[in-house]
């Protein structure tokens, strides 16, 4: 039967070859993710979705400031047309 020391020794060795592992893993993930980037591999399209999809966000913003103004501005130019139309 195995010792107590044994054991744990064991299982030492277990966990730091499993560390180890991970972080060459680790590693070796973020060296591929770098030369992707490098590359520009999936970046253009990327970008450009990302460009599309702002652009809308931008027209949709535009046009949600262009109804407030109206709705600031009009009840003031109403208000004046109505108190002329008064005089």
């Amino acid at each position: 039967m195995l010792s107590e020391e044994t054991i744990t020794a064991i299982l030492i060795v277990a966990l730091i070859s499993f560390a180890t592992w991970m972080t060459i893993n680790t590693i070796l993930e973020h060296r591929r993710e770098m030369a992707k980037i490098k590359r520009g591999a999936d970046t253009a399209p990327q970008l450009a979705q990302d460009n599309i999809e702002l652009r809308e966000t931008v027209g949709i913003m535009q046009d949600r400031l262009a109804v407030l103004e109206q709705i600031t501005i009009d009840p003031a130019l109403r208000t004046a047309k109505e108190i002329e139309e008064l005089r």
